[in-house]
């Protein structure tokens, strides 16, 4: 399977490598096998709280930072 990953850091903070997030989206992907597209693609963004709740309270209605956000690719 091929994948297309994007990491896009939007902060200084430390964040994981790309290859420690490659190596748990393939583990993931290896154990679902759900999918129904042959080729996903998946971006991750990396941001620090002031944005985290910013998009929290844009897209959830909820305030504060959150630790994961989701959005289904169009």
């Amino acid at each position: 399977m091929n994948i297309l990953l994007s990491v896009d850091r939007a902060t200084e903070v430390a964040s994981p490598t790309d290859d420690a997030i490659l190596g748990w989206v393939n583990h993931t992907l290896t154990h679902t096998r759900s999918l129904s597209e042959p080729s996903p693609e998946l971006s991750i963004r990396i941001t620090d709280n002031e944005e985290s709740a910013h998009l929290n309270r844009t897209y959830r209605a909820k305030s504060g930072p959150t630790n994961v956000l989701s959005f289904p690719a169009e």
